[in-house]
């Protein structure tokens, strides 16, 4: 969030357990597994990822969100060490 120093998790709920429909239990599955690969910097990867994501879920703004960060980082490397946070410039 703009103007924190310290990384904040943000959650979206999905549902109430039981109630969530197999596909969007399958898009959760496939946005956690670009995470996990955009937050080992692996760009390629994690940006195919979230290109799929993407064109299955078109009015998603986050995946295109990580997108564009992806794009910042490949000419911007954060470095070893980096925890996936990243520093928001607006609100």
């Amino acid at each position: 969030m703009k103007g924190k120093d310290t990384a904040v998790a943000i959650f979206e709920p999905l549902g109430l357990d039981g109630t969530v429909e197999p596909a969007r239990l399958e898009e959760a599955d496939l946005y956690r597994e670009a995470l996990q690969l955009y937050r080992k910097q692996e760009w390629q990867m994690a940006e195919h990822r979230l290109l799929e994501l993407k064109r299955l879920q078109p009015e998603v703004t986050l995946y295109e969100v990580f997108i564009e960060r992806i794009a910042f980082l490949r000419a911007n490397p954060p470095g070893p060490g980096w925890d996936g946070a990243f520093t928001f410039q607006t609100k």
